[in-house]
């Protein structure tokens, strides 16, 4: 979820939030300065809340439209992917002592108990280079699948990097998902913030 909430006015969104209890001993959690600007969320160096907008409307609005070919990921939910995207998830091993790990709301498709696993719908029909048509009436988010966001509109980079537990580590990513360049502890995802 955007800052400024949920994209396009006139479509109703589900709301939803997780709490990633990341690794609680020497605390290394990273994210763009001023991320509260681009990203809703909390963000601190041993917890991180994200928030999601999910549409859960099968009607067509004057909003709705194929999907383009490009290079990006969206939230999976309903248990399968729209045409042309192709499926993966990315787990975090959260933080095992004391685990505080919390959720809410409508969540995308994952698992939310101790650990957190997001699976996502990514796709890689086109170049980055070329631009693509959505909605641009507020700022909305897609996720990097390779080193540059797919050109839209006005773009600004955030980053967020996950602290996961530094013991018995089982973090990790599958299928086809988005750009992760943490190490084999931790994940480095990269979010592509859109606006006017």
């Amino acid at each position: 979820m955007a800052a400024s909430g949920c994209p396009m006015i006139g479509v109703k969104w589900l709301q939803g939030w997780r709490k990633f209890d990341t690794e609680n001993t020497n605390p290394d959690n990273y994210f763009t300065v001023g991320i509260n600007s681009f990203l809703s969320g909390y963000f601190d160096l041993s917890h991180i809340e994200t928030r999601f907008c999910i549409k859960n409307n099968s009607s067509f609005t004057s909003y709705d439209m194929i999907w383009p070919t490009g290079s990006y990921c969206i939230l999976k939910y309903g248990g399968s992917c729209p045409s042309g995207f192709q499926s993966g998830f990315i787990h975090w091993d959260n933080e095992d002592k004391d685990n505080a790990n919390a959720r809410g709301g409508t969540l995308p498709d994952g698992v939310y108990d101790s650990d957190t696993r997001i699976y996502l719908c990514c796709r890689n029909d086109g170049l980055t280079s070329t631009a693509i048509s959505l909605p641009v009436d507020r700022p909305f988010i897609l996720m990097r699948l390779s080193a540059v966001c797919q050109t839209v509109m006005c773009v600004t980079e955030v980053l967020v990097r996950w602290d996961d537990e530094d013991d018995v580590n089982d973090s990790d990513r599958g299928g086809m998902h988005p750009y992760d360049d943490g190490s084999i502890l931790d994940h480095r995802l990269y979010f592509c913030y859109y606006h006017g």
